[in-house]
């Protein structure tokens, strides 16, 4: 599935301030990610944030996919029963949806929220604009 480039995001650093501001740990206990496969795929702050919550890339590419995936189809999901998307979407339903530890997957949803992953324009193959944004967008 598509996930937008960070670098695009509103941020990422300040994202990554947030989540540090949660955590307690000192940085010299924070993992080393410098032999990490998958480093090449992630940005700065990914690599930042994976040190900070001890995930491999792998696991961080993972449940990152599988909480962009739960937050689309929870899109899809409101739009097809007509209510409010937003009611459904939270730390919560984003950790029921990854197999990493609660804490981390908590962590992991405020740094997506703070980046501007949860915004819907970000995902136009997927979910396309709804009739009042489309009808805004043809105004301009």
């Amino acid at each position: 599935m598509y996930v937008p480039n960070i670098g695009s995001m509103q941020n990422p650093l300040g994202a990554v301030e947030v989540v540090l501001k949660l955590i307690t740990k000192p940085t010299a206990m924070w993992s080393d990610m410098s032999n990490d496969p998958e480093r090449s795929l992630l940005s700065e702050a990914e690599i930042t944030l994976c040190r900070v919550l001890n995930l491999t890339g792998c696991k961080y590419l993972l449940a990152r996919g599988q909480i962009v995936r739960g937050y689309v189809n929870n899109q899809l999901d409101a739009d097809a029963k007509k209510r409010k998307p937003v009611e459904n979407w939270n730390k919560t339903a984003a950790q029921k949806v990854c197999n990493i530890d609660v804490n981390k997957a908590s962590h992991l949803f405020a740094f997506f929220t703070k980046v501007g992953w949860f915004e819907r324009h970000h995902y136009p193959t997927y979910l396309p604009p709804k009739a009042e944004e489309a009808s805004t967008s043809t105004r301009a």
